[in-house]
């Protein structure tokens, strides 16, 4: 074999090369499991029903596990008639529910379920086919919700809104999200006192001016945390509520703040 056929081996032809550009192309262009917002919520998949509580706050997505088992015939099936044994020849007749036959004897009984260890019996129910029948157990479980973070713990228990956050129901009834209007106490800025009020508080500070005390009033309390060289929250996204506590003054944030619930 000569260099060039040597290298031919290694090096992708030009139809080669479309070819795989147009996978990696594809594979850029694959689309993605769509991730809600905060401000959207989560919500259960398909297939699966919500349950939703009272205050909104906890959401639980229910769904069903369909556990079949196949219909059999056995000499059990006649543990009532004395005169049947284990050696006794038994046939299935699958007309309408099926049937076990004792062949000799003429006796008959409905078909059992082929349990497996740990089925329980109650749970199962027949479901007659047009060939054998099923036994179907269709078990309770649980996912979590979808279209926020990547859930762990017992689906069972479901997701809820963090302490301190409102729930509103989304998703025509499928889903929920986590808000809150953050309220913060009416203060003063460093160097400032507070006078409560029933009515608006003020903020003030004292002079001496001339031997006299002088007080001089401010324009306007702040959020807690937050400073005065901000100006006026009114100007900045903040209503007063007057007396909110008592007569302790607070401020509300005008735009709300949005939470995925938690499953912790």
């Amino acid at each position: 074999m000569n260099t060039a056929q040597t290298l031919s081996r290694f090096i992708p032809t030009a139809a080669a090369a479309a070819a795989a550009a147009a996978v990696a192309a594809g594979l850029l262009m694959a689309p993605v499991a769509h991730a809600n917002t905060e401000q959207e919520g989560v919500r259960c998949p398909g297939g699966s029903s919500a349950q939703i509580s009272n205050d909104n706050r906890k959401l639980v997505c229910a769904t069903e596990e369909r556990i079949e088992r196949a219909s059999v015939c056995s000499a059990l099936v006649f543990n009532n008639n004395g005169d049947i044994n284990l050696n006794q020849r038994i046939e299935m007749i699958e007309a309408g529910a099926d049937t076990c036959k004792a062949v000799t004897t003429g006796a008959t009984a409905p078909s059992q379920a082929l349990l497996l260890p740990g089925d329980n019996v109650a749970n199962f129910h027949r479901e007659v086919r047009a060939g054998k029948d099923v036994f179907v157990y269709l078990k309770p479980t649980y996912v979590f919700p979808v279209g926020g973070p990547n859930y762990v713990g017992n689906a069972a228990n479901g997701v809820h809104c963090e302490a301190g956050f409102d729930g509103d129901v989304t998703f025509s009834g499928k889903g929920i999200r986590c808000d809150r209007r953050e309220l913060r106490k009416a203060v003063c800025d460093l160097g400032w006192k507070i006078d409560r009020n029933n009515g608006k508080d003020k903020c003030y500070i004292e002079q001496v001016v001339f031997g006299n005390t002088v007080r001089v009033d401010g324009q306007y309390t702040i959020p807690e945390g937050s400073t005065g060289l901000l100006g006026n929250p009114e100007t900045h996204g903040w209503n007063l509520k007057l007396d909110h506590s008592g007569n302790v003054d607070f401020w509300a944030k005008e735009a709300k703040d949005y939470r995925f619930p938690t499953s912790l």
